[in-house]
């Protein structure tokens, strides 16, 4: 029988430090941080459904195949016998978890997980399957302008593309995703869960990781190093090339510079509010104008261009 540890469910916009938090929550000695899994995530879309053998299938291909992000995982067929014997998604999405953290941080009594899937899924949980079932969840949030930025000047992991080059769609989303925050928040004991912006995270570094430590209950003691590192994935470890360094404050608003005027009023367009109210500032451009309709049309070409270089690479 695998002891059950506590299962922390991080979630948030793509580039937004997700892997950085992890990183450094790793470092202490009751913390697993688990790299993201896509091919777990999806027992989460029906967490208390039937566990079927197609499911198991389909995981332990996945955990076979270098091309998946669960091999980086390190783990094997006979790692996962206990599987079999899993009834809900649920018992076999926190067995995986149970069994990395066996082989990787025994003596750990919570094991973080992180997807940007699990904020809109939420809504398929039962209304106390948080507190049934004690797990805690972290709301990861940063300034969407920024978010951009580095999706800008990042490649995707399988293609040779951009993340994403149209400002209209990255605000739409990133717009979307606070709103999933805030019902998902009304849904969820304030016991289980956090909001954490990324920006507190590297300016007032100890002050809001202590937060986030205060909030799970774990113990304080740190080890020498994190073990999450080794376990990147090979399609990961370009997005992060510095994430053992200490953040470099200044890097927080470099987005200013990188992007144009015209990016920057696009983003802010219709996510004034949404920006102001998680303590954004909108920054105003005297005499600065533009036709906002023909730049939309051409950031929807240069989207489309991006998408159909990526089915000819």
């Amino acid at each position: 029988m695998i002891k059950k540890n506590k299962i922390i469910l991080l979630t948030y916009k793509n580039r937004s430090g997700s892997t950085f938090l992890i990183n450094k929550l790793d470092k202490y000695k009751d913390i697993c941080s688990v790299s993201e899994g896509g091919g777990i995530v999806k027992l989460l879309d029906n967490p208390e459904a039937n566990f079927t053998e197609s499911s198991f299938n389909s995981i332990l291909r996945k955990i076979s195949n270098p091309e998946d992000k669960l091999f980086s995982w390190n783990l094997f067929i006979e790692d996962l016998t206990t599987l079999k014997d899993c009834v809900t998604n649920w018992e076999a999405f926190q067995n995986i978890l149970q069994v990395y953290k066996n082989k990787n941080k025994p003596e750990a009594n919570y094991i973080i997980f992180k997807h940007p899937r699990i904020n809109s899924i939420i809504k398929n949980f039962g209304s106390d399957f948080f507190n049934k079932n004690e797990v805690y969840l972290i709301f990861l949030v940063r300034d969407g302008r920024a978010i951009y930025a580095s999706s800008k000047f990042n490649k995707q992991s399988t293609k040779n593309i951009p993340m994403e080059v149209n400002p209209f769609l990255s605000a739409k989303g990133w717009r979307t995703f606070l709103k999933n925050i805030e019902n998902n928040i009304k849904k969820i004991s304030s016991k289980s869960s956090i909001i954490i912006r990324y920006e507190d995270l590297v300016e007032k570094y100890e002050e809001t990781i202590f937060k986030v430590i205060s909030f799970l209950g774990c113990k304080r003691d740190l080890i020498s190093s994190s073990l999450l590192v080794k376990n990147l994935h090979k399609k990961q470890r370009h997005l992060h090339p510095n994430i053992d360094k200490r953040a470099d404050v200044s890097l927080v608003s470099n987005w200013k510079n990188k992007l144009s005027k015209k990016e920057i009023i696009a983003f802010q367009y219709k996510n004034t509010e949404h920006l102001e109210n998680y303590g954004y500032k909108i920054l105003i451009f005297d005499y600065f104008e533009f036709n906002k309709n023909i730049y939309w049309m051409f950031c929807i070409l240069k989207s489309f261009w991006f998408k159909l270089k990526s089915f000819l690479i």
